[in-house]
C-alpha cells in the first residue's frame, strides 16, 4: 500500500512540475483572480463560473503571495490533491480490511481523473479532499456513538459458533444451541435402538460440531477440531466481506482494560493492518458486524473526546459547503448515518449531536446558496443555450421519457463517472461498475451501516440532476465527489471476484497481482504526462507563440491586443465570442507581457514610441465566431500612419479549428 500511495504521490508531483500550459477551463477562474479583490470575488464571476467562495480566496490569496504563475495558481489544488491520497487511506484503513483497502487505494492511485484535476485551476480536487475528509470524521464519531451502544443494520453471525450478542440476548443463543445439540444427540441415539439415557454400544464418535464429544485424548482433539473450523468458517466470513478477523469473541474482553488499550492491542496484533479491526488513532474501532463489539464506560473523559469528535464533524461539513458545491451531497449522506444511529441508540448525546449537526449545516447551506451560489448561477447558468444543453443535458435523467430510464442508467454507470482507475463513455467503465456491484453486495450482507454512508453521496447527486439542479454521470470531474465511494466498493468487489474466481489460497496472490496491475497503470500515467505535457496543441503553441514574442520585445515595447475583453468594442474582436481559448489568450498576454498592454484603444490613447522600440499588434483568431476583416484593416492601417511600416508574423496553432495568432511589429528593431 505504501508503494501505490507513493507512486501516486509521484505521478502528481511530476504533472504539477511540468507546469502544462493553462486551458480554457483554467483561463476562466484566473482572469477573476487576476483583476478582482477579496471582497471583488463575491460578486458573480467573469465567464459564467461558479465555484465556492473559499476556493476563490485561496486562489487570490496565493496569486497574491506568489504571482500568477502556472506553479504558483496550481498550487492549492495540487496540496489538496496529496492531502486527498493521504485521507483517503486513512478512509480506507479505518472502513475495511486490509487486502480490500490495498486495493481500494490502488484505484485511487491509479486514476487518471484526480491527478490531472489537482494540477489545474478548477475547485474540483477541493470537492474531493472535503468529502473524504467528511466521510472519514462521519465514520469516526459514529466509531464513538456506537462504542456505547448498539450497531444499525446488522444481522446475527449465520454460524452456530459464531460470536454471541451481549447482555441477556446473550443466553437465549445459547440455550437455543444447547437444546439443539441434545436434540440432534437424543435423535442420533433413538436412530442406533439405545435409550436417551443410555450409552450406545459399538458406535463411534458421531462426527457433528453439535454432537457428544468422546472422552480423553480424543475428545481434546476434537474439540481442536472444532475450534479450528470455527475460526476457518468465521475468518472466510469476515474476508468475503472486507474485514480481518479479531482474536476476541463477540462481547467479551480481559477486565480493567479499555477501548483504547484493545484497540492498540487489535493493531499491533495484526501488524498495523488499519481496518476494521482497529484503527491506529486509538479511537474505538468503526462498527461492523463481524468485529468484537467492547463498551467503554460513559466518563467525562468518554464524553468529552464525543463532544470534540462531533464538533469537528459539525464545524468542517459547515464550512465544506462555502469551498466546494457538490460537498453537500456527502454532508447529506452523512445526515443519514446519523439519523439511522439515533434511531437505532434513542440517547440524550446522539440526539443533541444530530441536531447540532442538521441545524448548523442546514443554516450554512441555506446561507451560502442565498448570498453567494445564488446570485452565481443565475447570471452563470443559461438553460437555452446550445453549449449549455449539449454539456449538460446528458446528466440530467429522462424522467418525462421512463422507457429511455434503464439504458440512460446503464450508460452513465458503466461510463466516465466510474473511469477508476481507467474507464470511458458509452461502457468504457462496464468493468468497474462490476466490481462496485460486488461490493454493495457484500457491504448488504454485513455491512449495511458502511453502505449507507456510501451511497448517500451518490443518492443526493441524482436527487439533484432529477431536479435540473446537477450533472449526474456525465464527467468525471462534475462527480469527483464521489470518488471516495465508488473506490472503496470496486475494492470490496475486486475481492470478492477474487474469491470467487480464485481458490482461497490463491486469493491473496491475486491481490498482490492485483496491486501490481494498479501500479503499472500509474507508472503508464506518469509517462504519459512526461510525454505529452499538454492537454492540446493548441494550449502548447499559444504559451510558446506568446513566450517568443515575449523574447523578442524590450520593456518598453507597446503591446496592443485586436482581442478585447469588451462585447460592446467597435475598434477590436469580441474576446468573449472566442471561449476558453480566447480566455487562455488573454491570460497569457497579462502573464507574459514585459511592458505596457493596450486592448484595442485608440489612436490618440497610445503612448508615442521612442527610436529604437517597436509597437506590437496581437491578433487571435479562430472558427468559433466570424472575424472582423474590415476592423482589423482600418486598425492596422491607423497603425502605420503613427508608428511607420510593419512585418508580419502568422503562427498555426491548430490548422483544424483555424486557430491563428497573427503578430505585426511596428518600428524599427533595436540597432537598425
Amino acid at each position: 500500500m505504501a508503494g501505490l500511495i507513493a507512486l501516486n504521490l509521484l505521478w502528481r508531483t511530476v504533472r504539477y512540475a511540468l507546469a502544462m500550459p493553462i486551458w480554457g477551463d483554467e483561463a476562466f477562474i484566473i482572469m477573476n483572480v487576476i483583476h478582482r479583490d477579496f471582497a471583488g470575488l463575491i460578486a458573480p464571476l467573469e465567464y459564467g463560473q461558479v465555484a465556492g467562495l473559499l476556493f476563490m480566496w485561496g486562489e487570490e490569496a496565493v496569486a497574491r503571495l506568489l504571482g500568477y504563475s502556472e506553479w504558483a495558481l496550481r498550487l492549492p489544488p495540487f496540496v489538496c490533491g496529496v492531502l486527498s491520497m493521504l485521507a483517503f487511506w486513512r478512509l480506507a484503513r479505518a472502513t475495511l480490511g486490509q487486502r480490500a483497502a490495498l486495493l481500494a487505494v490502488g484505484f485511487l492511485a491509479a486514476a487518471y481523473y484526480p491527478v490531472r484535476h489537482a494540477a489545474e485551476v478548477k475547485p474540483y480536487a477541493g470537492d474531493l479532499l472535503a468529502s473524504i475528509v467528511l466521510l472519514w470524521l462521519a465514520w469516526m464519531v459514529y466509531g464513538r456513538m456506537w462504542s456505547t451502544g448498539k450497531p444499525f443494520g446488522l444481522r446475527p453471525f449465520p454460524t452456530t459458533s459464531g460470536p454471541m450478542p451481549p447482555g441477556k440476548n446473550r443466553q437465549k443463543p445459547e440455550a437455543r444451541r444447547q437444546k439443539q445439540r441434545k436434540e440432534k444427540q437424543r435423535a442420533l441415539l433413538e436412530s442406533s435402538g439405545t435409550r436417551p439415557t443410555g450409552k450406545p454400544s459399538g458406535l463411534r464418535p458421531v462426527p457433528t460440531t453439535s454432537g457428544p464429544m468422546p472422552p480423553g485424548k480424543n475428545r481434546q482433539k476434537a474439540e481442536a477440531r472444532r475450534q479450528k473450523q470455527r475460526k476457518e468458517k468465521q475468518r472466510a466470513l469476515l474476508e468475503s466481506s472486507g474485514t480481518r478477523p479479531t482474536d476476541k469473541p463477540f462481547g467479551r474482553r480481559p477486565s480493567g482494560e479499555t477501548v483504547e488499550q484493545l484497540s492498540s492491542r487489535a493493531v499491533e496484533r495484526n501488524a498495523g493492518g488499519g481496518c476494521c479491526s482497529g484503527t491506529s488513532s486509538g479511537l474505538p474501532m468503526p462498527p461492523g458486524a463481524l468485529r468484537a463489539r467492547t463498551v467503554e464506560p460513559v466518563n467525562s473523559r468518554s464524553v468529552g473526546r464525543d463532544a470534540w469528535t462531533w464538533g469537528l464533524l459539525i464545524v468542517f461539513a459547515a464550512a465544506s459547503v462555502w469551498a466546494s458545491y457538490p460537498v453537500v451531497f456527502v454532508a447529506g449522506g452523512v445526515g443519514l448515518l446519523l439519523t439511522a444511529l439515533l434511531m437505532r441508540q434513542r440517547s440524550v448525546h446522539v440526539a443533541a449531536g444530530w441536531l447540532a449537526y442538521g441545524i448548523c449545516v442546514g443554516a450554512s447551506f441555506v446561507a451560502m446558496y442565498l448570498l453567494y451560489a445564488k446570485p452565481h448561477t443565475a447570471a452563470g447558468w443559461v438553460p437555452d443555450h446550445p453549449e449549455t444543453v449539449a454539456i449538460w443535458s446528458p446528466g440530467f435523467p429522462p424522467l418525462r421519457e421512463p422507457w429511455r430510464m434503464p439504458v440512460w442508467l446503464l450508460d452513465v454507470h458503466t461510463g466516465n463517472m466510474l473511469a477508476y482507475p481507467v474507464g470511458g463513455k458509452h461502457g468504457g467503465s462496464a468493468l468497474t461498475f462490476i466490481f462496485v456491484v460486488l461490493g454493495v453486495t457484500a457491504l448488504w450482507r454485513n455491512r449495511r451501516d458502511l453502505l449507507v454512508l456510501l451511497l448517500g453521496p451518490p443518492a443526493f447527486t441524482f436527487v439533484a440532476a432529477a431536479m435540473g439542479r446537477y450533472p449526474y454521470g456525465i464527467s468525471a470531474r462534475f462527480t469527483l465527489h464521489m470518488a471516495p465511494t465508488i473506490c472503496l466498493l470496486a475494492g470490496v468487489g475486486l475481492l470478492v471476484a477474487l474469491r470467487l474466481v480464485l481458490r482461497r489460497r490463491c486469493a491473496a496472490d491475486g491481490v498482490r497481482v492485483a496491486a501490481i496491475v494498479l501500479a503499472v497503470i500509474a507508472a503508464v500515467g506518469i509517462v504519459r504526462d512526461v510525454v505529452k505535457p499538454y492537454k492540446t496543441p493548441s494550449d502548447r503553441e499559444n504559451r510558446r507563440v506568446l513566450a517568443w514574442l515575449a523574447a523578442e520585445s524590450r520593456p518598453s515595447d507597446a503591446w496592443i491586443s485586436f482581442n478585447v475583453p469588451d462585447p460592446e468594442t467597435t475598434r477590436g474582436d469580441d474576446l468573449y465570442l472566442r471561449g476558453g481559448n480566447g480566455a487562455r489568450h488573454r491570460y497569457y498576454l497579462h502573464r507574459l507581457a514585459p511592458g505596457p498592454l493596450y486592448w484595442a484603444p485608440p489612436f490618440d490613447a497610445l503612448p508615442p514610441v521612442a527610436e529604437g522600440h517597436r509597437t506590437w499588434l496581437i491578433v487571435y483568431r479562430d472558427e468559433r465566431a466570424p472575424f472582423p476583416e474590415d476592423r482589423l484593416t482600418r486598425y492596422i492601417e491607423g497603425l502605420e500612419q503613427q508608428a511607420g511600416s510593419h512585418a508580419t508574423h502568422r503562427f498555426t496553432l491548430d490548422a483544424r479549428k483555424g486557430e491563428y495568432v497573427e503578430i505585426y511589429a511596428f518600428g524599427k528593431p533595436p540597432g537598425v
